[in-house]
């Protein structure tokens, strides 16, 4: 996949075509490999997250996807910089639930995007930024909208409480929730483009678990701690704003 290439656009091109057309365990494990020494900001980075997950999500391979999530949070965590190491996991993960996340995903972008805004590690910003719409399209796609639009009853007045989509759009505090339930009202009027691209006509049905690319116990880059330690906090990106894919 012209890993070797010394320019990175060659890089990340052929990294697109290997998510639109390659298959099976040895994709995905290679694929695995290079997300785990890609620890530094690169949109190189983005697209081994985006072509991993579109493999997974094209075959099925979707069981366990809110599992997954949920393990490397409690794991990692979203606001230490030298455990940001492993950002392009997190962001496959994400991106995976967008294409063909199950419902068992929404509880765990809830909880991502449910991170103060300050604690996000500039590595981690994309994932964050992308669980919204991860999280509509999954909403929409399984079903769940009306669900989350009733009212959870009656408060001791006898008036109706809010729905949770209601408490999400008057989140000030946590702007991703606010944004994930904007993006869901848009899907409900058009339930066709919570699909994404690249997921087929509908939702593909789990076919099989998730495959593991779960960091190593305790592993990070010592060059992000350092960088870290030395700037005093997580940095904010420098070079290069997240991209938007939406």
């Amino acid at each position: 996949w012209a890993m070797q290439a010394q320019n990175e656009s060659v890089r990340q091109a052929a990294l697109k075509l290997a998510g639109e057309t390659e298959a099976g365990d040895d994709a995905l494990n290679r694929l695995k490999n290079m997300m785990r020494t890609q620890t530094s900001h690169s949109r190189t980075g983005y697209e081994m997250s985006r072509a991993w997950a579109q493999v997974v999500a094209r075959e099925g391979r979707t069981q366990g996807l809110g599992d997954a999530i949920k393990r490397y949070l409690d794991a990692r965590g979203v606001k230490n910089f030298a455990q940001a190491s492993s950002w392009p996991i997190l962001l496959a993960y994400v991106e995976t639930a967008r294409l063909a996340g199950g419902a068992d995903t929404l509880s765990s972008l809830e909880e991502l995007m449910n991170q103060p805004p300050g604690d996000i590690a500039s590595l981690n910003e994309q994932a964050y930024f992308t669980a919204p719409d991860a999280w509509a399209r999954t909403l929409t796609r399984n079903g769940k909208f009306e669900e989350y639009s009733r009212s959870s009853g009656l408060d001791a007045d006898g008036a109706p409480k809010p729905s949770k989509l209601q408490e999400m759009l008057t989140s000030k505090e946590r702007p991703m929730l606010a944004a994930a339930a904007l993006r869901a009202i848009a899907y409900a009027r058009d339930p066709a483009s919570a699909r994404g691209p690249g997921a087929g006509r509908g939702v593909v049905e789990p076919k099989g678990p998730v495959p593991d690319i779960h960091p190593e116990p305790g592993s990070s880059s010592s060059s992000s701690s350092s960088w870290s330690s030395a700037r005093g906090s997580a940095p904010r990106f420098e070079r290069e704003p997240p991209m938007n894919w939406m």
